[in-house]
């Protein structure tokens, strides 16, 4: 028999995606984001509630309380009232933001790494982390999935930007960016979501595609999926630089390296990606109406 869940987020990028790839393997019921903060009837009965609803991390000013309230005081509530409600497992979907923005001495941050967040979405999640830790017990199991950037079908943000920007005839300048970042194919993450749920296992676990991509990478994959050549030509450095002055959070997006190691988490799951990072931009290219 499929296990009863709740599914908090239905409707954001990697929820509808969980929804649309596991309704027939679970009962899954859904709470809108503004019902969060009530009680919850559609608890009763539940054996495990995921939870992706969060105010994600934004590029333009969003007001500390903000996330404080979305991310931290709803989160917090909502694992209490699972636990009176008799809910077992309750599943956190986290960011790697609670770890900092930069990597120490080049060593990729992994499960047991302390966090520092740098700013107060990544503060938020942590509190949230820490309020449902305390809530747990023997009959109350607490898995936290820390997630690096997810790309797939649908993505928005940056990513989209520059899926629209290689679609474009012009040759493009990122040739020769060898930074490395972890990134996470949407249908990776949801599988190792899957994965936590069928073992029952309570920690942290980190999300993470199986090799980091470069940017000069990633609008390779990109182009490949389009049937277009990559295009790419060197931008000299000192444009680069100026490019970081003048938009400092765009260029650590691009340019910069930030690296994460599942390692443990694989192992400790006996968990593998289903797919490799060059499947995952092809699907996320050209879409894809497949269910795992």
């Amino acid at each position: 028999m499929s296990r009863t869940l709740l599914l908090t987020g239905a409707s954001g990028f990697v929820g509808s995606r969980f929804l649309k790839l596991n309704s027939g393997k679970y009962q899954i019921e859904t709470v809108p984001w503004q019902q969060l903060s009530a009680p919850i009837s559609e608890l009763e009965g539940i054996e495990v509630v995921v939870h992706m609803a969060a105010l994600n991390h934004k590029m333009n000013k969003v007001k500390d309380s903000q996330y404080v309230r979305s991310n931290f005081e709803l989160t917090k509530a909502l694992g209490e009232q699972a636990r009176a409600c008799g809910v077992r497992h309750f599943v956190f979907l986290s960011t790697v933001k609670v770890y900092g923005e930069a990597n120490i001495n080049n060593k990729p941050f992994s499960e047991t790494d302390s966090c520092n967040p740098a700013d107060a979405y990544g503060k938020s999640k942590l509190d949230a982390e820490k309020a449902l830790k305390a809530l747990q017990s023997d009959s109350f199991k607490v898995s936290i999935i820390r997630s690096p950037l997810v790309y797939g079908p649908g993505v928005k943000g940056n990513m989209e930007r520059l899926i629209n920007l290689a679609a474009t005839s012009y040759p493009l300048g990122f040739k020769g960016i060898d930074n490395s970042r972890t990134m996470v194919f949407v249908d990776n993450l949801i599988a190792l979501v899957d994965c936590v749920i069928k073992s029952g296992q309570a920690g942290v676990f980190l999300a993470g595609d199986d090799h980091p991509v470069s940017t000069s990478d990633a609008v390779r994959m990109i182009r490949k999926a389009q049937g277009k050549d990559p295009g790419l030509f060197r931008i000299p450095k000192f444009i680069l630089n100026t490019v970081g002055l003048i938009v400092p959070k765009l260029k650590t997006r691009l340019f910069d390296s930030l690296l994460f190691d599942n390692n443990a988490t694989k192992k400790q799951l006996n968990f593998q990606n289903p797919f490799t990072t060059e499947e995952g931009f092809n699907i996320m290219v050209k879409g894809d109406s497949r269910a795992i």
